[in-house]
């Protein structure tokens, strides 16, 4: 049960993390069209969303 929980989360996470880094690619696309720099932080904040749940499913996967 435990580990059937575990894997749902890991999967959800992984999902989050790939989200985060497709919304980081079109925050970098719009940001080199406009030239602008708001979307800069748009983009690190993605980014960093991307790996944080990334690295949290490669955690829940392993146990």
């Amino acid at each position: 049960m435990f580990f059937t929980i575990t894997c749902i989360l890991a999967v959800i996470s992984a999902i989050i993390g790939v989200t985060g880094f497709i919304l980081y690619i079109r925050a970098r696309m719009r940001a080199d069209e406009a030239g602008e720099k708001f979307y800069l932080k748009l983009h690190y904040t993605a980014l960093t969303l991307s790996l944080l749940f990334l690295v949290a499913a490669l955690n829940l996967y392993e146990d």
